[in-house]
């Protein structure tokens, strides 16, 4: 890899590599904690297009809910597809329907198109803006779930991710000013 090529120390590289973490929108996983036990969030919010929405529910599909928790997706609009973007928004439904998710929230006037197309067990609901899934949301989680927010960046998902973390505490820490943010170590593990 990259390393190799300037000639860098691998056995140095290793251990400094263990400390990087996603940045916040890229793939940042944070272990909360609800009344009922902790759950995974994993933040997707910086953008999305359809080969990045699809690697984003493949990502779900790979995480492991623990006890009776649920794979959630929570996916908004994909912006600037011009007049291909119905037929992107709707190629999401089969991936959805064959990745084992339980639960998918939409939101976004684009969004509705997929939401008309979903089955009503898999669709939670369909939103018009991301404030207005934060109470709905907040509400339904729990322990053992792995949640997952993908958007393009004027959906402003970042506010319904900030609005999680303050809901939510991380995981072995109390409410406060710092509730819902990932300790060193988290970030360490991804």
């Amino acid at each position: 890899g990259a390393a190799q090529i300037v000639g860098a120390d691998l056995e140095k590289c290793v251990p400094a590599m263990a400390n990087i973490a996603p940045q916040k929108g890229r793939g940042r996983r944070h272990t909360l904690s609800s009344k009922s036990g902790k759950f995974t969030l994993i933040d997707e919010s910086y953008n999305s297009n359809p080969a990045s929405a699809a690697a984003a529910i493949d990502l779900l599909a790979a995480a492991k809910p623990s006890g009776k928790g649920r794979r959630i997706a929570v996916l908004g609009d994909m912006l600037e597809l011009g007049g291909a973007a119905a037929r992107l928004h709707k190629s999401l439904k089969k991936p959805l329907e064959t990745a084992g998710i339980d639960r998918v929230y939409l939101v976004g006037p684009q969004m509705k198109r997929l939401a008309e197309m979903l089955e009503p067990g898999l669709l939670a609901g369909h939103f018009e803006t991301a404030a207005d899934i934060e109470k709905p949301l907040i509400s339904a989680l729990k322990a053992g779930d792995v949640v997952m927010v993908k958007a393009s960046l004027g959906l402003k998902f970042t506010g319904l991710v900030d609005a999680l973390l303050a809901a939510f505490p991380a995981a072995g820490q109390a409410a406060g000013p710092d509730a819902g943010r990932e300790s060193t170590a988290e970030r360490a593990t991804g």
